[in-house]
């Protein structure tokens, strides 16, 4: 799963960062992304543009490059305009297996991204980690807010936890999901 990032500027504040922890189901852990991650992180990112590198007709050179670059450009852009985000790699039996993007200011939410490798993909986790990440919004009273590609197969599952189209420029839907009372 690939998710587009919302602009820093929709939720700037000068409130404090929530720090969140929470439960995760499927024996998923979270830890902090640390430099060693880096190369995990380009591999995760590279496979979540296979089918757009096919459609290219790129030699596997130029489409390392291309990928190197626009991986180096993500991964400064949310690490300087989501400084006091949660960059988290995803762990199943300590083994990388996706990352997760998740930053809170006051009574708001970004899940700035959620990927998996291609191997842990269309096993419920992703449903597992969107289902964590509702419950603890819905505890806290957190409106939740993202990003998707409109062609993207994870729209449908938003949908099914309660999230609505609030914007859509053509190519990314912007998606909100108002905190409920009791999560059903």
């Amino acid at each position: 799963m690939y998710f587009f990032c919302p602009p820093h500027s929709e939720y700037a504040s000068k409130q404090p960062v929530m720090s969140i922890q929470f439960n995760l189901a499927h024996g998923l852990e979270t830890r902090t992304i640390e430099s060693s991650d880096y190369d995990f992180l380009y591999q995760l990112y590279a496979s979540t543009r296979v089918d757009e590198m096919v459609s290219m007709g790129w030699s596997e050179e130029e489409q390392h490059a291309f990928l190197t670059q626009q991986f180096e450009f993500q991964h400064r852009y949310y690490q300087e305009h989501f400084s006091d985000a949660q960059f988290w790699v995803l762990l199943r039996e300590a083994v990388p297996i996706g990352r997760l993007y998740w930053w809170v200011r006051n009574k708001h939410a970004a899940l700035i991204d959620l990927s998996l490798m291609p191997a842990w993909r269309e096993q419920e986790i992703g449903t597992a980690v969107i289902q964590s990440l509702v419950e603890h919004a819905d505890k806290h009273g957190l409106t939740i807010s993202l990003y998707v590609e409109s062609t993207n197969p994870a729209y449908r599952l938003y949908l099914l936890f309660g999230f609505e189209v609030v914007r859509d420029n053509g190519m990314h839907l912007k998606m909100r999901r108002h905190a409920r009372e009791k999560y059903a």
